[in-house]
């Protein structure tokens, strides 16, 4: 009995509390594998309080990979999710809406649970934009993310190309540049942007 309850309490929070980033790893990998990747990149994000250990840079690397940064997961896992939107986007020739300027969902979620937008612009610059509402959760606030695509784009799919780390542009000056969420595409302090000639 007194096993039996050591094991249960073992078992309640010792995962999510445990202070080994060994054991920390092993799990984001094991969550990782079975497709539970939002679950896998919050273990993996974890490991930033331990960036001396050899686990830290494992998972560093592997993320890399795969186009993720370990500094800002949800931001490059987001932006991620967004580069394939806007290749679904340009692959289906739907590069405007009938109904002209129209924001609206699009069925998949950014890594905060929040439906991705589609802003159609009808503008000389731009097509549409891809939105993200950001770790608030609002859309039109300062931590927004947008993936706009430029009426001169080539449209040509990123087979085969990647940014090292997509989220690792949050902190540069090309995210830190703001757009409104206006039809337009004029720029303000709202949203951050990033065009996909940018990265490439």
């Amino acid at each position: 009995m007194v096993f039996l309850t050591l094991m249960l309490m073992c078992d309640c929070g010792g995962e999510d509390n445990t202070q080994n980033p060994d054991v920390i790893y092993q799990k984001a990998e094991q969550l990782y594998k079975q497709g539970k990747v939002l679950e896998a990149l919050r273990r993996y994000e974890r490991l930033n309080d331990f960036k001396e250990t050899k686990s830290f840079e494992k998972a560093r690397l592997k993320l890399l990979k795969d186009g993720l940064s370990i500094g800002s997961l949800f931001k490059s896992w987001s932006l991620k999710q967004m580069f394939v939107i806007k290749n679904k986007i340009i692959d289906q020739d739907k590069l405007t809406h009938r109904d002209g300027k129209i924001t609206i969902p699009y069925p998949r979620n950014d890594a905060w649970g929040k439906s991705f937008m589609i802003r159609y612009l009808q503008s000389p610059r731009f097509y549409f934009c891809i939105m993200s509402a950001g770790p608030d959760k609002k859309y039109d606030t300062d931590d927004d993310l947008c993936l706009y695509h430029k009426c001169d784009t080539d449209r040509q799919k990123l087979s085969g190309k990647r940014a090292l780390a997509l989220d690792t542009l949050a902190d540069e000056p090309l995210l830190k540049r703001g757009l409104n969420g206006s039809a337009d595409g004029s720029r303000s302090r709202s949203e951050a942007v990033v065009e996909l000639e940018d990265l490439l």
